[in-house]
């Protein structure tokens, strides 16, 4: 997370990522307000738990997503958000990470 926010921060290119714009809690623009409809648990070990949570947006898309959760003194943090068919969001700042390690090396 360090290094993402070190690179956004320092980066003044155009070319910023349209997804992280988004609300990663729904994977929607931050005007739009997600209802959940369901929640399910679709693998628990320990002390993590992935949950798939199913919701709508005002414009009456739904919406589904996984979030990887870590139990931490009694509260669950959140470590992951993953959209269905796309890659979690972690994954994606990693790419945003390598993309201007490439470009840094080879200027």
């Amino acid at each position: 997370m360090y290094k993402y926010q070190y690179i956004i921060s320092n980066d003044s290119g155009d070319d910023y990522p349209e997804y992280l714009l988004n609300n990663p809690i729904c994977d929607c623009n931050f005007d739009q307000h997600p209802e959940v409809e369901n929640i399910s648990i679709v693998r628990k070990k320990a002390d993590v738990v992935r949950v798939r949570v199913r919701f709508s947006l005002d414009d009456q898309q739904h919406k589904e997503q996984d979030f990887i959760l870590h139990r931490i003194s009694d509260k669950w943090i959140i470590d992951d958000i993953i959209p269905s068919g796309s890659s979690s969001l972690v994954q994606r700042m990693q790419n945003v990470i390598n993309q201007h390690k490439s470009s840094t090396e080879t200027q």
